[in-house]
């Protein structure tokens, strides 16, 4: 395994957990699942038989959309605030309201 140090922020303490809950055989599951192959490395590591990204990127925006997550791109994001159960978030196009919130970058 890749020490958890190379790859990760702030986030650190709450990263066992999470990975604890949803590790590599889960994630090779659901993958092999969802039909996508993978291909285990000589050290271990595991990744996409196809080499593309772009694989898994349209799965995990399928398995979103299927589960009624709405995905917005290429938003700056002004303001985030939370009222009660609910975020605000002030972007360049609009103002979203909603109970849960992911913010991705990369």
């Amino acid at each position: 395994m890749y020490p958890i140090n190379d790859y990760f922020g702030q986030n650190k303490k709450a990263l066992p957990s999470l990975f604890h809950k949803f590790g590599a055989n889960e994630m090779k599951e659901f993958l092999e699942n969802n039909g996508i192959a993978i291909q285990e490395e000589d050290n271990g590591r595991l990744i996409l038989k196809s080499g593309k990204a772009e694989d898994l990127n349209k799965l995990l925006i399928n398995k979103a959309t299927e589960n009624n997550t709405e995905i917005k791109l290429n938003q700056e994001i002004i303001n985030v605030s939370k009222k009660e159960d609910i975020f605000i978030i002030k972007t360049n196009e609009e103002i979203i309201e909603t109970k849960n919130l992911v913010i991705a970058t990369g």
